[in-house]
């Protein structure tokens, strides 16, 4: 019997400490891991392209989502091996750490999508359509919201942009469009006051974009087209032909001396005057050059091996300078 009591004695205590580990266990718990305010409301959370998991619950714990940064990083161990989803998220302090870290390991519901300059229409449906998730039909709605206007391309202001992962095609492009506007208000003013068509500046734009090989190049070679515009003589951009070759894969593929014959109105070496319409995005460095060109007379240029530029006024000087920095 003693012996009886004695392990009941003992068997009693373990329960006790057992029950003390649970106990404190949930206490630690529910201080590292539970809701930071269990009245709080919903809210939205940002994360950035450049956010780590690091940064992520280190900006969790300051806004107050969570009670403790460390436990935030034990909680996205998980997200980490997956990767981040930069974009927008609803979450809420009432929520313990976990839920949260479960949330912002799926796609969110606003996304960031960086729209870089120098695409042309369908590169840019490719990355809407990878970072949307869309399929064939909703990137084919994207790309005919834009036909039959002076801006079948040019129009995509480059920048990033958050959009709703759940947005219709024709919707985003309807963003892209005003995002365009908004920015370029007061260039259209100015295409304005010299009488020049804003698709016109548009489309001498996205040409000098192509064609530059850095900004100190951008106001020349808008004085070279210009210059060219006012004797009525072709363009002769190569940046043309690679539009007209550009198929999915290689949308700005090398061009060779026969491409000059391709028939198309994009082709400015058989075509006076203007392509139909912009060949990519330009910036705003870009547009703010084809209205405000270089004073100069030359009619031809070319970049040598280290990307310099090389203006001639005739088309002899423009041989010697084919034969001094390309030969």
């Amino acid at each position: 019997m003693v012996l009886v009591r004695h392990w009941k004695k003992i068997f009693g205590w373990s329960v006790l400490a057992l029950v003390a580990l649970a106990l404190a266990f949930l206490l630690i718990y529910a201080q590292l891991f539970g809701p930071a305010d269990k009245t709080a409301g919903t809210e939205q959370f940002f994360i950035t392209p450049e956010d780590t998991i690091d940064t992520v619950a280190t900006r969790l714990k300051y806004e107050h989502f969570v009670r403790s940064d460390i436990a935030a990083r034990i909680a996205l161990l998980e997200v980490a091996t997956k990767g981040l989803h930069a974009g927008g998220y609803t979450i809420s302090a009432s929520m313990d750490t976990l839920a949260i870290a479960d949330i912002l390991g799926e796609p969110p519901y606003l996304a960031w999508i960086k729209i870089p300059r120098g695409y042309r229409k369908e590169q840019i449906a490719t990355l809407l359509t990878r970072e949307l998730g869309w399929d064939n039909a909703q990137k084919e709605e994207w790309l005919a919201s834009f036909k039959g206007t002076s801006f079948y391309e040019g129009i995509f202001f480059p920048t990033t942009y958050l959009i709703p992962t759940e947005e219709a095609p024709a919707r985003v492009a309807e963003r892209m469009k005003q995002k365009f506007s908004d920015t370029y208000a007061l260039l259209v003013e100015k295409s304005a006051k010299r009488s020049t068509p804003w698709p016109e500046i548009v489309i001498i734009a996205s040409l000098i974009d192509r064609e530059a090989a850095g900004p100190e190049d951008v106001k020349l070679i808008s004085g070279v087209i210009w210059n060219r515009l006012a004797k009525k003589m072709p363009l002769g951009i190569d940046a043309t032909l690679q539009y007209i070759k550009g198929t999915e894969g290689s949308w700005w593929p090398t061009v060779h001396s026969e491409d000059k014959y391709l028939e198309s109105a994009f082709n400015t070496y058989f075509k006076s005057g203007l392509p139909p319409h912009p060949i990519d995005n330009p910036n705003k460095v870009a547009l703010e050059a084809a209205l405000n060109p270089a004073t100069t007379t030359c009619l031809y240029y070319l970049h040598d091996y280290k990307g310099q530029i090389h203006c001639s006024n005739t088309y002899k000087g423009h041989v010697a300078n084919v034969n001094k920095y390309l030969k």
